[in-house]
């Protein structure tokens, strides 16, 4: 990815589990923008991401998501 284009990018790095997900949002060299917060798999919780996300986006001028999803492996 070229430099200028990096910086309208995020990454949300999600760690999903059964119960209770792990979540947070970073730049694509790793510095972390949003620390990491938990959100259930309700749409309330849902919601709750797209809050945290949206601020973020705004509060760092970026344009674009990418979305990462770990699940848990039992």
């Amino acid at each position: 990815m070229r430099e200028e284009k990096a910086k309208e990018y995020c990454i949300v790095a999600i760690d999903a589990a059964k119960f209770v997900n792990t979540a947070m949002v970073c730049t694509i060299y790793g510095d972390i923008l949003q620390d990491p917060f938990e959100f259930d798999g309700s749409m309330t919780g849902y919601q709750l991401m797209k809050k945290h996300i949206d601020a973020t986006c705004e509060a760092y001028s970026l344009t674009q998501v990418i979305v990462e999803i770990e699940t848990t492996a039992h």
